[in-house]
C-alpha cells in the first residue's frame, strides 16, 4: 500500500468500511488498482458539507480495522499529510487576510 499515491489512499479512505476493507485485503493480496478502478468502487457522490463528527467516526473505524503493523506503516504518510495541511492552512489564512485588506 506504500506504493499508492496520496490521492488513491484518500479515495480508499472515503469509501464505507466494507468497501475499504475489501480493497485493502485485495491490495495486500497483491492486486493492483488504477485510479479508474477505484472510481468504480465509489457508488455515491461526496457530500459537499463537512460533517466533523462523521469524519471522526470514519477515522476511528479505519483505525480499529487496521493491524498495529498497518498503523505503523501509515504513520509516516499521515505525518507528511499533516504538515502539508498545516502549510496549506497558513497559506489560506494569508490569502484571506490579503483579500480583506484590498
Amino acid at each position: 500500500m506504500a506504493e499508492l499515491s496520496s490521492i488513491s489512499l484518500a479515495k480508499i479512505g472515503n469509501f464505507d468500511l466494507v468497501k475499504r476493507k475489501e480493497i485493502i485485503e485485495r491490495l495486500l493480496g497483491g492486486e493492483i488498482f488504477t485510479e479508474s478502478d477505484l472510481i468504480k468502487f465509489s457508488s455515491k457522490k461526496q457530500n459537499p458539507n463537512f460533517d466533523y463528527n462523521q469524519k471522526i467516526k470514519k477515522a476511528m473505524d479505519i483505525c480499529r480495522s487496521l493491524s498495529n503493523a498497518q498503523k505503523l506503516r501509515n504513520f509516516e504518510n499521515i505525518m507528511i499529510i499533516n504538515i502539508k495541511q498545516k502549510e496549506e492552512i497558513i497559506n489560506l489564512k494569508k490569502t484571506i487576510s490579503d483579500l480583506k485588506n484590498k
